[in-house]
């Protein structure tokens, strides 16, 4: 990822007022990871292949020996029943078809028309390769494609082989899929165990079925419904693929996890075989438990229902019953369980137990795309490499550009709050900075800080604690409000202190001192004038000038100076300050210039920017009295202002809760004692019309009861149709919503 955010850090300074009402997204909590792909690699590997035979399956055929599947209905399954498709003379297309069809050692031919009963269809054909096994067929022409979906987990086609009459139907998808579309009597007794035997390991499993058409010239392909196709069928056995992790994913998961940062992984695989991946990645710790959530409707006229269960390894490979085993509650309050669903019980949920779902599952607030063909709008990140590395980069990058923004922010505001009150006590005197001291101030400071002081590198390291997330918190309005009134204590009391000085007088401003290279007679001049000089102040080259002016001035610059020194933050998100080399240099510039503003001595100087001479000792006391107020500001801002302790000991005394939704969820939940359920049903409440009196009738079920959710706020937000409250009330208003 070629991106540094903090370069441009300075442009936030344009929608402060936007930022100042939203949340950064730069404050992750919760990452979401996409399974297949993303924690694992790109390509698959054939591990081996289950066939079946009889009532029962085969012993395991790994391809990984080199030999090659003889011809059957599985084979010519694995050659015809994909979507790849033939671009520039190079297969393109799913990478877990390319690895199918490589294997058989076909070769694909594209745009090959075909006449069937006097109607042309398109279709592709598939003969065999160089390095094929020797068979009597001539090739398989694939007549309709029924493509893949997320939605049915499956895809089909339509087959003939070349030279005859009889119509094949291949079938692949997901296994538990796959079964209900084929005949019982043909799906081994032992198909739960062995699937769950190979998905317990990490493999990707993919069910294949197969069945015969009646003669092709009594059946029209086009004609063909999809439903009628994909109907009693024979199931052929499990293919057995290989995903591998890919290396960064450890240890980018562990760095997340020490960072605190919690990952969710959802895909579309297996459940055991995610639960797996999970587990060998890191995310699931091998001392946590999980729970099983399955949601299923029962009837069509009947609740929905969700079954807790306990997943655990054991003989009954991750099975457990509620007769066999009773895990004690005490175990259940480490709160070392994970919650895993599929996406049909996601979609059951989401209609009948909507306030069950975590937010984190409805909205994200930040998207990176791992492929650069494939980057959507919905994530404004692309990565270059195609894995998670890039994940804890983005973070480190995003917080050094948040507090980067908030850092400029601040020194934005106290400058300008600095230079008012400078001005305040110089109106007190009927006086003001000149034109050419704001002039300096604004550009050879202010301008040039705020453009070099974000240009800090991102820590390399991922801290655990998040930086605030919204520009009105808290500990940055306390550091602004604080350092305005040490910056009022420091130029009143300059103010008041030159005033008390014995050399101090109102109208003759040679009288402390005189510059090195003001001649005697100079002096005589000026000193006869003087009076003339108090009654044309305001048309005076010396109408500026005064003990005042130039002791409040040389407090305001280095005061800017020591502000955006303390302002910027080095540790935890960003590299300390003497790394960003540009702000160094300018820091060191702009000191030695204030320095020798205050001990020059030169006319030339003092006349260019309205300055006067004063005694080296009220110098010196001025130094003392910037580097005092310098210590101090970085004493409050390290040990109070930056302090975790002492924020969360306030929180602590004061009771201040976090009012984010979540975290009331848990605080609820750790006093309930039977959460999480254990081998529990739950029901939704549902509504029923007598169809002879057209009466609503409320059946009495049991309900879950979240006490957790918010009824009133929650049930806003949850789609119409939804009754979240076990209440008469909320029953009756979730029978209105239904329309009934």
């Amino acid at each position: 990822m070629d991106f540094k955010l903090y370069q441009d850090a300075f442009r936030f300074l344009v929608c402060l007022t936007v930022v100042a009402t939203i949340g950064m997204i730069y404050s992750v909590c919760i990452l979401v990871l996409n399974g297949t792909g993303t924690l694992t690699e790109d390509g698959l590997d054939l591990w081996g292949l289950v066939s079946t035979k009889g009532k029962g399956l085969q012993n395991i055929f790994k391809f990984s020996n080199g030999d090659m599947l003889p011809w059957g209905p599985f084979f010519g399954a694995m050659a015809s029943c994909h979507s790849l498709v033939l671009l520039d003379n190079t297969l393109q297309g799913d990478p877990l078809d390319l690895k199918m069809f490589e294997t058989t050692r076909w070769e694909l031919k594209e745009n090959t028309m075909l006449k069937q009963q006097n109607e042309e269809a398109h279709s592709f054909i598939v003969k065999p390769g160089p390095g094929a096994n020797k068979v009597s067929k001539e090739g398989i022409i694939v007549l309709k494609q029924y493509p893949f979906s997320p939605a049915l987990q499956r895809m089909s086609v339509v087959t003939q082989v070349i030279g005859k009459e009889k119509l094949t139907v291949y079938l692949k998808g997901a296994p538990e899929t796959v079964i209900h579309l084929c005949k019982p009597e043909t799906v081994p007794r032992s198909f739960s165990t062995e699937l769950q035997r190979y998905t317990k390991q990490g493999f990707r499993v993919i069910g294949f079925a197969f069945k015969s058409l009646w003669n092709g010239r009594d059946i029209t392909v086009a004609n063909l419904n999809r439903e009628d196709v994909e109907s009693d069928l024979v199931f052929l056995g499990l293919l057995i693929l290989e995903n591998k992790l890919k290396p960064q994913t450890i240890p980018v998961l562990s760095e997340l996890s020490n960072a605190r940062i919690r990952t969710v992984m959802i895909t579309g695989d297996n459940l055991q075989t995610a639960v797996t991946v999970a587990r060998n990645a890191g995310m699931i710790p091998l001392t946590h438990k999980i729970i099983l959530i399955e949601a299923s409707q029962t009837k069509e006229s009947g609740p929905a229902v969700i079954n807790w269960k306990l997943m655990e390894n054991n003989k009954n490979g991750g099975q457990i019953c509620p007769d066999e085993t009773k895990i004690p509650m005490e175990r259940f309050e480490k709160r070392n369980f994970h919650f895993v669903m599929t996406g049909k019980s996601y979609d059951i949920l989401m209609q009948h137990f909507y306030h069950l779902l975590p937010k984190a599952l409805k909205t994200a607030h930040a998207g990176i795309s791992l492929s650069e063909q494939e980057a959507s709008v919905a994530s404004p990140f692309t990565s270059k490499i195609p894995n998670i590395d890039c994940v804890p980069h983005l973070i480190k990058e995003g917080r050094a550009a948040l507090v980067s923004s908030f850092c400029i922010f601040k020194y934005m505001a106290l400058y300008s709050l600095i230079q008012y009150v400078g001005v305040l006590c110089l109106y007190w005197e009927a006086n003001t900075f000149g034109n050419y001291q704001f002039l300096f101030e604004d550009l050879a400071i202010t301008t040039i800080i705020g453009i070099t002081m974000s240009f800090n590198h991102a820590h390399p390291q991922l801290d655990s604690n998040r930086p605030p997330g919204q520009l009105i918190s808290p500990p940055l309005l306390l550091s602004v409000i604080l350092n305005v009134v040490f910056s009022l204590v420091l130029h009143v009391f300059g103010f008041i202190m030159v005033q008390q000085q014995p050399w101090y007088t109102h109208r003759d401003i040679y009288r402390a001192c005189k510059p090195t290279n003001l001649t005697n007679d100079h002096v005589t001049t000026i000193n006869k004038t003087t009076n003339a000089i108090a009654t044309t102040l305001a048309k005076n080259e010396d109408s500026y000038r005064s003990y005042e002016n130039t002791t409040v001035y040389l407090l305001s610059l280095f005061n800017c100076i020591t502000t955006a020194i303390v302002f910027s933050k080095g540790k935890p998100y960003r590299k300390p300050i003497y790394t960003n080399y540009i702000f160094m240099i300018v820091l060191l510039a702009q000191v030695g210039t204030c320095l020798y503003f205050l001990f020059g001595e030169q006319d030339t100087l003092y006349n260019a920017l309205d300055l006067v001479c004063t005694p080296r000792s009220w110098r010196v006391y001025l130094l003392v009295m910037v580097l005092v107020h310098f210590f101090v500001m970085m004493a409050i801002e390290e040990i109070i202002i930056e302090n975790r302790c002492i924020r969360v000991f306030l929180k602590r005394c004061c009771k201040v809760k976090s009012t984010q939704r979540y975290k009331k969820m848990q605080r609820i939940i750790k006093k309930e004692p039977n959460w999480p359920p254990e081998d529990d049903t739950e029901y939704a409440t549902f509504c029923i019309m007598d169809e002879e009196t057209k009466n609503k009738e409320q059946r009495t079920l049991e309900v879950y009861s979240n006490k957790s959710y918010e009824h009133d706020k929650i049930s806003k937000e949850a789609p119409n149709g939804i009754a979240n409250s076990t209440s008469k009330q909320n029953e009756e208003e979730g029978c209105k919503k239904e329309g009934i």
